[in-house]
């Protein structure tokens, strides 16, 4: 087939060189005339003794002498042209045809080198005509030595084709692969023999005498991938043959070799963990499944690959990201529900971030696997990340009835219900998590935190746990300020204020004997400093009655943290005390606008504002405290109705209504967030420091102003239960991780840490 498609390639070349020379000189034929008057013209290539032979169109037509009449226009030949005619027709073609270009260069009139164009492509066309039949004959022979085996002699074959002065740039360029081809020949029977090095010489023989032919590089590859020797140069090799075989290998084959290509980057770049080998192993594993988008294994093969690349999210740089983002969303197109995928999408989400994308993809690991360990933990820790907190505990008591040993969700759990107020729920998480690492240090602060917040009933559990706290962190801050903050609440005033100045000076110094400002400090430690300025107010107004030196303090607490509302709010207080009612309303406001959702700000508010007779205000700020859940808050909406003639309807429900037990009023423990504050088991009354101003000012109790303050805490019970968090952001020092398991477990004899500091409680 390929000898046909040769011969015809040098018949279409010979064919056009001639339209095109005649093409040339169309309207400068000669005239011939028969006898008998026709007429015709064309041109006259030669004669002899009888005939003429002229050239009409394509074709060359002998005519007898004796039927031309005439021929007009014919030049009178030259001697060197008559030369050329002579060895044409003696078949000495090359040597006619230099003849014939001399002559032509010789030729004065334009007529003359018409006539000698048209003989010397006459002799082209003629020498092509005899150098295809050598060719057929030749290629015939040399391909019969190479179907035989005989390599040797084919390749001589085909030397003496490309030894032929006459072949065409075509006709060498077939050749010239053909030699190729008998090269790899001779290269397969050396692999067959082991001979791999022999082979790899008749390759390099074979590409360099035709570069670019395919088949050489694939059979060099194969004999690098038979030595073991599957590198980047393998790569190369198949990648050279993939280009140059476009047009010429099939479909199968070239996902073949792309998968090949892509086998051996891979490889290549996981070895020496190279993220760009591995993008571009992505590159050909991508046209593969191009080729064949059916095969499932070069879509698996594609999908762990993309997996592979988001392994190392956390240590990878912006761009990284964005491309193994983009390269997990390409691997849930093929692989929809790929779990793995939307793990680590979330995670990575969760990185950036993107809390909302990182709660949509947990969503989804959790419809294909809902009762898969830690999916939920992801969820909640992308929901308190978003900062939906009721979300987030809905998903981490999931995760606990999954995975009741997860560490994690336990102390996460405690955290929520701690920054909530739900004091016994945060208990009993922090508990369990103190049981699954009795090590770790944050269950027993928060411990502390909870009973501290369950106010002087519980405060005797609370200091044990404090003094556990620090046992273990001999300079924990916030354990030592709770421990003041119980001395002050127990009335042990001197204890209280020798706290928080030593506090006070170890944070403004610290290890230093330079002192630090105040203002510099982290915010955990300057809300540890304002507590104690605005503590040391406090207990300056009552155990001084010295009010101007209580404002100091607390101003002070207020420009270390300006939006600190007890500070706000007592110094409210002692203005109140000073009967600056316009300043204490005022710092009332601030409190509240700094944490609205303080229920104490309001029974201030409302006290100053029932001993002005402001009714319909002090109406309205009681209301308010029954709404954000104060601690009294029966008590006040008692004195609503009885004092204030208010309607029941109007008032509104407390969050703590319904809470209580009927019979021993302990508080319900639960797991769902509808109990959004948790009431604690006895019932504190606050007092406000404003009641007593009123009683004393319009009463007939007899009790001085002074008696009074020295007889109410200036910070109501509800002061003492504020949050112990710094801020409002819940803060774990334990490093999220997705497989949290008990480091410790404890036996059916053993006691947890938790239980037993309780039971020496009791003791």
């Amino acid at each position: 087939m390929l000898q046909k498609f040769s011969i015809l390639c040098l018949l279409c070349v010979s064919m056009t060189l001639t339209a095109e020379t005649f093409a040339q000189i169309d309207g400068l034929e000669d005239e011939i005339v028969l006898k008998g008057g026709r007429r015709f013209k064309g041109f006259v290539v030669r004669e002899d003794e009888k005939s003429v032979y002229i050239r009409i169109g394509g074709s060359l037509v002998p005519f007898r002498k004796d039927q031309i009449e005439e021929i007009v226009g014919a030049p009178t030949s030259s001697l060197v042209e008559k030369e050329a005619d002579i060895l044409y027709w003696e078949n000495a073609l090359n040597d006619a045809m230099t003849k014939y270009t001399e002559a032509l260069t010789d030729a004065k009139d334009e007529a003359a080198q018409l006539r000698i164009k048209r003989k010397m492509d006459e002799c082209r066309h003629k020498i092509q005509e005899q150098f295809e039949q050598r060719y057929t004959t030749s290629l015939k022979r040399a391909e019969n030595f190479a179907s035989l085996g005989e390599f040797e002699q084919a390749l001589e074959a085909y030397d003496l084709i490309l030894g032929d002065d006459d072949i065409n740039a075509i006709s060498k360029s077939l050749i010239e692969q053909r030699i190729s081809e008998v090269h790899c020949k001779k290269a397969e029977k050396y692999i067959d023999q082991l001979k791999n090095i022999e082979a790899i010489a008749e390759i390099d023989k074979a590409i360099d005498i035709c570069p670019d032919y395919y088949r050489s590089y694939l059979l060099k590859s194969r004999i690098l991938e038979a030595a073991n020797n599957r590198t980047s140069k393998t790569a190369d090799l198949l990648i050279q043959a993939l280009n140059l075989g476009e047009d010429a290998l099939s479909d199968a084959k070239k996902q073949e070799i792309n998968l090949d290509v892509a086998h051996i980057l891979h490889s290549e770049g996981k070895a020496s963990n190279d993220r760009v080998i591995i993008c571009k192993a992505l590159e050909y594993y991508e046209k593969a499944i191009g080729l064949m988008p059916e095969d499932r294994k070069s879509v698996d093969e594609v999908v762990d690959t993309y997996l592979q690349l988001g392994q190392d999210f956390d240590t990878q740089s912006p761009e990284e990201l964005e491309l193994t983002v983009q390269g997990l969303q390409r691997a849930i197109e093929l692989k929809p529900n790929l779990e793995d995928a939307f793990l680590m999408l979330g995670r990575i989400y969760l990185q950036l971030g993107q809390y909302a994308n990182a709660v949509e993809q947990f969503e989804k690991v959790i419809v294909l696997n809902p009762g898969g360990k830690g999916n939920y933990m992801l969820l909640g820790r992308a929901y308190l990340k978003n900062g939906d907190l009721r979300e987030s505990e809905e998903a981490l008591l999931s995760e606990v009835s999954i995975d009741p040993q997860n560490f994690e969700a336990q102390l996460t759990l405690a955290e929520i219900y701690l920054k909530q107020k739900i004091y016994l729920n945060a208990l009993k998480y922090a508990k369990q998590a103190l049981e699954l690492s009795p090590t770790t240090e944050r269950p027993p602060e928060i411990i502390a935190a909870s009973y501290f917040g369950e106010g002087g009933k519980k405060y005797r559990e609370a200091r044990l746990w404090y003094n556990r706290v620090l046992e273990n962190q001999p300079g924990d801050m916030e354990a030592r300020l709770r421990l003041a903050q119980m001395d002050m609440a127990e009335e042990n005033y001197d204890s209280a204020q020798k706290s928080f100045e030593e506090l006070s000076r170890q944070l403004t110094r610290m290890d230093s004997d330079t002192p630090v400002l105040a203002q510099d400090l982290s915010d955990e430690l300057k809300y540890i400093y304002a507590e104690c300025q605005t503590n040391l107010g406090a207990i300056q107004l009552r155990i001084s009655s010295n009010p101007r030196v209580a404002c100091t303090y607390h101003e002070t607490a207020l420009e270390v943290m300006p939006g600190f509302s007890k500070a706000s709010r007592n110094l409210g207080i002692t203005y109140a005390y000073m009967e600056e009612w316009g300043k204490a309303e005022e710092k009332f406001n601030d409190a509240i606008k700094f944490d609205p959702d303080d229920a104490d700000n309001y029974i201030h508010l409302g006290s100053l504002y029932e001993n002005l007779k402001q009714r319909e205000l002090a109406i309205e700020s009681y209301k308010r405290y029954i709404a954000k859940g104060g601690s009294d808050w029966n008590s006040v909406r008692s004195k609503l109705i009885e004092n204030f003639k208010a309607p029941e309807a109007s008032i509104p429900e407390s969050p703590l209504a319904g809470l209580m037990d009927q019979e021993g009023g302990e508080a319900v423990i639960t797991d769902t967030f509808t109990s959004s504050v948790m009431v604690q088991t006895e019932t504190f009354a606050t007092t406000t420091v404003l009641e007593q101003m009123e009683s004393s000012s319009t009463d007939d109790s007899g009790m001085s102003m002074e008696e009074d303050l020295m007889t109410t805490d200036s910070l109501s019970a509800a002061d003492e239960m504020t949050s112990p968090t710094a801020t409002d952001e819940i803060t774990s020092p334990v490093a999220f991780v997705d497989d949290s398991t008990s480091p410790v477990a404890f036996t059916d004899d053993s006691t947890s840490p938790a239980v037993a500091a309780d039971e020496a409680v009791q003791e």
